[in-house]
């Protein structure tokens, strides 16, 4: 069984924690806000099969420094784009899920060193303001009315209790992220990406709706688009859906 090897290194004055495990061609996992990399060590360990993945906690979010200016997607594919320069990585397949997706692609259209992006449930497309506490409800009562994932429920809670009180002096700054990331138009960036492209998306997702990933494939003609069965979260509760999505 491969064991993930927890490793910390500076860019840009900032310490990034990631996680290495695996063996092949290289893969950048960029996880969800509110959480952390090891939230999708399920995942983690199916992508690790048959690649090495980098799973990083995504500054601002576990044991990563959180920026001190307020960082669009933009600046954080600069500052993964610099992540895969120090690390010598090259052709490399990004994969980012929900805010982790919106940095993928600027990473993507930054770095020479990726060769392939896949986008799973993907921030990076406007879309009208829905309050997080409807979505948490809404959230909530999925996994209430299915106990099979209750398991998945308590990670989702715990990590969201370790980012609640890792930013319990600093949440203005996580939430002027939040908002700079949700508030900058990366149409004209989508447009510019030109290598190999793959929308994951779940069918019933209603944080990005499947509208979303049809604004995606308007911007990027040349991506692939691939719908499962789930909502926002089913990467978390059933990953191994992606074993017939397989690269």
């Amino acid at each position: 069984m491969n064991q993930q090897e927890k490793k910390t290194i500076c860019i840009n004055k900032y310490k990034l924690t990631y996680s290495e495990t695996g063996k092949g061609k290289p893969i950048l996992f960029l996880h969800g806000g509110r959480v952390r990399a090891n939230t999708f060590k399920r995942y983690i360990k199916i992508l690790s099969k048959n690649y090495k993945v980098f799973a990083p906690d995504i500054p601002g979010y576990g044991d990563s420094e959180t920026p001190k200016d307020a960082w669009s997607f933009i600046e954080y594919g600069e500052f993964f784009a610099h992540f895969l320069h120090k690390l010598h990585l090259t052709q490399v397949i990004v994969i980012g899920y929900s805010m982790g997706g919106g940095i993928a692609f600027n990473v993507a259209a930054q770095s020479s060193d990726v060769s392939e992006l896949i986008l799973i449930d993907s921030a990076g497309i406007s879309l009208p303001h829905t309050k997080y506490s409807h979505q948490d409800m809404r959230r909530l009562w999925f996994y209430l009315s299915h106990p099979q994932y209750t398991s998945s429920l308590m990670i989702i809670i715990r990590d969201y209790l370790q980012f609640i009180i890792k930013h319990r002096v600093t949440i203005n700054r996580i939430q002027h992220i939040r908002r700079a990331c949700a508030h900058t138009s990366y149409n004209q960036i989508l447009r510019h990406i030109r290598i190999p492209t793959t929308l994951i998306w779940g069918e019933d997702d209603w944080i990005y709706p499947l509208t979303i990933a049809n604004e995606f494939k308007k911007h990027m003609p040349h991506a692939v688009l691939k719908t499962v069965t789930g909502n926002h979260d089913w990467l978390i509760y059933n990953p191994l859906q992606y074993k017939d999505l397989m690269l």
